[in-house]
């Protein structure tokens, strides 16, 4: 889509469905100013006060209904691009509001897919009419200036100007009822066109002359006059005068101006160029379109294969181990398949939670608020204790900052470090897994950092995608679904932030994650975040500490 910064009015009684609306078309155009009207009354009134671009009409309104509204749209308002929005199954509704003048019409569905097509069709009725616009001017330029060449015509606005072969003017001829020059006709009489008319002028009668004898064919040339507010043009055609015996005896300029035919040309000139503009930017916007629903289609179809790759496992391994369960009722391995299946039971749970929690992330950004990540960070270091103690492996955070605050969701953040978290201990079968946390002057840093079985190179590159897990994590009893680090990205990049990894084979990992500080940001991304932004605060303190083995041991001055 273009950028132009759309003013659009969506008439709707539903405030979800408002946001809904207006949420697809700031996403697709960042620009867009979109008004809300509950009633059609109330819609009247803004459109009468304020110039819209777009109007996006619900057909169920309380008191005057959609097309009520339309009529009285357009007793004021014809050319206003309105799109008309109707229930599922209310095909005949969307005839009628056409028939009174909507440009285009949606069918709400239940599942909101009307919402992906209503971006398009909105810039692209907007653009119809533009082009309707700059069309209609284009034409009453074109007439414009036919209705003036006419008038030209019709009046015969020649001058003649006879020379001699000496190149002095021996006459001049103005049109009946046409203002003298300036000059008198005396003034030209006798004097060279050399001293008289400006040397660019001069150099052209030359050049005419010559190609004139050469080809016994009268020349036509153009020129150009400077005065203090415009430039004048003219044609002039010279035909050589020649005496009885065939030899030169001077020339005949006949002129005639035509600076209103050369603006128009020009005006024409300048609209064709603005329409093929625009028809390049308009099929470059296709083409990317095309591209992207590629695109889309494309990731559409690897995530099926991928959710029936990963669902198609556990239901297989179910379907085996209950027929073994089944078949060896009195077997001592009874026990031995229950757990199998209570291990799958889990991992498939784990796996629709995490896709749960991909899905919603796109969603999440309305609930910005101030987080303080040393608190949070504390909070999922206490909950994984336990589990961690269980296993022998140290877990720890380590604070380097003291008012570590950012704009973001608290519990999309939370998710992120208890996925990095669980991420370390879950691959370090002994030893530790520390995490820390410092500022720069942008930015708040997270570390977290394992002495696990470590990432092999090759596979750096693919960790980040969804239901990804490394080739030596498979032949392992960890559990996991592969969605929990494209779901941390997922939360980093919705946060304006960055997250990188660096790991050796046998040695461990370290996850560096970077999200603006919040006493940093901006003023417009304060303003914008206010509204939702929480006044919890956090107990200041100078000291940093380690959480080792459930116990709080502090360290001053990031000394042990």
């Amino acid at each position: 889509m273009g950028a132009n910064a759309l003013n659009i009015l969506v008439i709707d009684d539903q405030k979800h469905d408002f946001r809904l609306v207006a949420r697809a078309l700031t996403r697709s155009n960042k620009t867009c100013k979109v008004s809300w009207a509950r009633r059609g009354e109330e819609a009247l009134g803004q459109l009468q006060r304020k110039m819209f671009d777009v109007a996006v009409l619900d057909y169920n309104l309380p008191g005057m209904d959609g097309l009520e509204t339309l009529q009285k749209i357009r007793t004021f308002s014809q050319e206003l691009p309105t799109i008309f929005i109707t229930g599922s199954g209310d095909e005949q509704t969307a005839v009628r509001a056409l028939k009174l003048g909507a440009n285009d019409y949606l069918v709400k569905d239940s599942t909101g897919n009307y919402l992906d097509y209503l971006p398009t069709i909105v810039h692209s009725t907007y653009r119809q009419l533009q082009e309707k616009r700059l069309r209609q001017k284009v034409s009453d330029a074109l007439k414009e200036r036919d209705e003036r060449l006419r008038a030209t015509i019709a009046s015969m606005d020649d001058l003649v100007f006879v020379i001699d072969k000496n190149g002095d003017f021996m006459s001049y001829y103005q049109p009946p009822g046409k203002n003298p020059l300036s000059a008198t006709p005396e003034f030209f009489l006798g004097q060279s066109y050399h001293q008289i008319l400006p040397s660019h002028v001069s150099a052209l009668i030359d050049v005419a002359m010559e190609d004139a004898g050469l080809s016994n064919e009268p020349q036509h040339f153009e020129y150009s006059l400077e005065s203090i507010r415009k430039t004048f043009w003219f044609s002039a055609k010279l035909t050589l005068r020649k005496d009885r015996q065939n030899r030169f005896n001077g020339a005949t300029i006949v002129v005639r101006d035509i600076t209103e035919i050369k603006q128009a040309a020009e005006l024409l000139r300048s609209y064709n160029a603005e329409l093929e503009i625009r028809v390049q930017e308009r099929t470059r916007e296709l083409t990317q379109a095309n591209e992207r629903l590629k695109e889309l289609d494309i990731l559409k179809t690897k995530l099926i294969d991928d959710l029936t790759h990963e669902l198609r496992t556990p239901i297989t391994n179910f379907k085996l181990y209950l027929d073994l369960m089944h078949r060896n009722k009195q077997s001592d391995k009874f026990e031995q398949y229950h757990e199998v299946l209570v291990a799958h039971t889990n991992r498939l749970e784990q796996l629709i939670e995490d896709i749960v929690k991909y899905s919603q992330i796109p969603y999440g950004k309305e609930a910005f608020s101030t987080v303080h990540i040393n608190r949070i960070a504390a909070q999922v270091i206490a909950w994984h204790q336990p589990q961690t103690q269980m296993a022998g492996v140290q877990l720890m955070l380590e604070t380097c900052a003291e008012n570590a605050v950012c704009w973001g969701n608290e519990q999309q953040l939370i998710t992120m470090i208890t996925n990095l978290v669980k991420n370390g201990v879950n691959y370090t079968p002994k030893g530790s897994v520390l995490v820390r946390i410092s500022m720069d002057d942008q930015n708040i840093i997270l570390e977290v950092k394992d002495t696990g079985i470590g990432i092999a190179e090759e596979e750096m590159d693919l960790i980040f995608d969804r239901f990804y897990r490394g080739k030596k994590v498979g032949q392992l009893t960890i559990p996991g679904s592969g969605i929990g680090l494209a779901l941390t990205k997922e939360i980093v990049l919705q946060h304006k932030g960055t997250i990188r990894v660096e790991s050796k084979v046998s040695e461990g990992t370290t996850f560096y994650v970077t999200l603006p500080r919040a006493d940093v940001a901006s003023t417009k991304d304060l303003q914008a975040n206010q509204q939702d932004a929480s006044r919890s605060t956090e107990p200041k303190t100078n000291n940093s500490f380690i959480l080792l083995n459930g116990d709080a041991k502090y360290k001053q001055n990031g000394e042990h």
